[in-house]
C-alpha cells in the first residue's frame, strides 16, 4: 500500500497528503544511493517499479492529450474536473 500524498499546483499545497520529494533528475549521491537500493534484495524489485512508473509519468507528460486522459482516469474524485474545482476554491 502506498499513502496518498499532496496535492501540489504551483508550490501550493491544495489538499493534505503525505509529503514526498521527486526528483527528475538524480544527483551523484542519489545514484550511489538507488546502486545500494538495487543491490538489496528486499528494495529492488520496489526500485525497479518506480523506476517504471517514473518513466510511464515522463512519457504522459510529454503530451498534453494524455495528461488529460490520466487525470480523467484518477481515483477518489481527483479527476480534472476536481483539480479545476479544487483551484478555484
Amino acid at each position: 500500500m502506498q499513502l496518498q500524498g499532496q496535492l501540489i499546483v504551483l508550490d501550493q499545497v491544495l489538499k493534505e497528503g503525505r509529503a514526498y520529494t521527486y526528483h527528475r533528475a538524480q544527483d551523484e549521491a542519489a545514484l550511489r544511493a538507488l546502486e545500494a537500493i538495487y543491490a538489496d534484495p528486499r528494495f529492488r524489485q520496489l526500485a525497479e517499479r518506480k523506476d517504471r512508473e517514473h518513466e510511464m509519468m515522463s512519457d504522459i507528460a510529454s503530451d498534453p492529450e494524455r495528461i488529460l486522459d490520466f487525470l480523467n482516469g484518477a481515483p477518489d474524485g481527483f479527476d480534472y474536473a476536481e483539480l479545476v474545482r479544487t483551484c478555484r476554491l
